[in-house]
């Protein structure tokens, strides 16, 4: 990561890597009480197809932390959430994960 990299790249990224099945990266971006919220994003696509698409739908600051709302569809299926992103040192870090309905 550089240091002009901005938590909207790094939710991009991490989201594109999701679209390819690269989950363990989309993982190394979480904090681990982020963790389980992960989960239950990943399960709501569980036997189901690979997203087959993403939209940011909104960036908003929440205190320090930076908020976006992202939904991914794929097979008949939308799951979205709520995805908070801090810095740490020169890192951006998901530290929480809210899915919408659950």
């Amino acid at each position: 990561m550089t240091t002009e990299e901005t938590a909207l790249d790094r939710m991009k990224a991490s989201c594109e890597a999701i679209m390819q099945g690269d989950f363990m990266t989309a993982m190394a971006e979480l904090t681990p009480e982020a963790m389980s919220e992960a989960m239950q994003l990943a399960g709501g696509f569980s036997g189901a197809p690979m997203p087959e698409s993403y939209k940011i739908d909104s960036e908003d600051m929440d205190g320090d932390q930076h908020k976006f709302h992202v939904t991914f569809k794929g097979s008949g299926q939308q799951i979205a959430a709520s995805v908070w992103w801090a810095e740490f040192g020169n890192r951006w870090m998901i530290t929480k994960i809210n899915v919408d309905g659950m």
